[in-house]
């Protein structure tokens, strides 16, 4: 499961699931309702999506965008920290002292955690890992301008596939320590 904060309201992948299997009937005027039906948009046909930017989409995907730089700017100015996410790289791309890693792996070990860690039969987390591995990279793309899996905005790309989490950790602190004249 991934979750991602919109607008001040965190949704998880679960959350999508659930109302994907509906389109939403009632455009709610929420931050909650408006977040929901904008993460909708990402599972539309392409046609689906022009008419929800059209109808006033484009601009409260703007508005959410906006505020959730904000908001992680404002968490990072004084006292730093890990932010995750792949749009977490363009965001703070120009930050002074930021380290962006990439952490990848073949899509059977991601799913193999997802069953341990999220405790989901491997046929759920398989179907989630498709449908996050094709909406992540939409959501970047539509809302940043950028391709996560550009490996130039990356100081360090870790194949979790190939070492345990405990070396990836050494390897970021590493990265970290480098960075910072260690």
């Amino acid at each position: 499961m991934i979750s991602t904060t919109l607008a001040g309201t965190r949704f998880s992948s679960e959350d999508l699931e659930r109302s994907s299997s509906s389109r939403p009937r009632v455009l709610e005027d929420s931050r909650a309702g408006r977040s929901l039906r904008w993460l909708h948009t990402f599972s539309w046909p392409t046609v689906e999506v022009d008419v929800a930017a059209e109808s006033g989409e484009a601009q409260i995907t703007s508005q959410m965008v906006r505020q959730n730089v904000g908001e992680v700017m404002k968490l990072v100015k004084d006292s730093g920290g890990v932010v995750v996410g792949r749009d977490a790289t363009m965001v703070l791309g120009d930050v002074q002292g930021a380290i962006h890693v990439r952490m990848e792996g073949e899509v059977e070990d991601r799913v193999a955690r997802a069953t341990v860690d999220y405790e989901l039969p491997p046929e759920v987390a398989a179907q989630r890992q498709v449908r996050e591995d094709r909406m992540r990279p939409r959501m970047s793309g539509r809302l940043m301008g950028w391709d996560p899996a550009e490996p130039t905005r990356y100081h360090l790309i870790i194949d979790t596939s190939r070492m345990s989490l405990d070396e990836a950790v050494e390897e970021i602190v590493a990265a970290v320590e480098a960075q910072q004249g260690e």
